[in-house]
């Protein structure tokens, strides 16, 4: 499983994300007319593979940054999905396929062209490849 679709799987199984957004995970870009509240994710720093493992094979592994953006009508709504989104990640880890992930920072902001409320979720993921 890549990490695309580790990302979508635990946005759409975590269940305080799957009481609030159901399978409305989206990547990239919000879709027209989506029913809200969702949830938009960007690959936002996939550098390199320079992971070392210290062993003699070549790395297998790599960590990127992820920006997981909550859409919603109200503030109260967008942050109960920002909520989430940290209760999800924070320290998560699915064995292999996502050795660990961090939330490295939250941001509230308001959309103007969108008009909605948004609050963005970057995480740290180690992955395999």
């Amino acid at each position: 499983m890549g990490v695309r679709e580790s990302i979508y799987k635990r946005n759409t199984t975590h269940e305080g994300l799957l009481a609030l957004i159901g399978t409305r995970c989206y990547p990239q870009l919000l879709p027209d007319n989506a029913k809200l509240p969702c949830v938009v994710y960007n690959l936002i720093g996939t550098p390199p593979n320079n992971y070392g493992d210290h062993d003699a094979s070549p790395p297998d592994r790599w960590t990127t940054r992820i920006q997981m953006d909550a859409y919603a009508t109200t503030s109260d709504g967008v942050h109960a999905v920002g909520e989430q989104l940290f209760n999800a990640w924070e320290g998560y880890h699915s064995g292999t396929a996502v050795g660990w992930a961090w939330v490295k920072n939250q941001i509230d902001s308001y959309d103007l062209g969108l008009n909605l409320y948004r609050q963005m979720t970057e995480v740290v993921i180690d992955y395999k490849r």
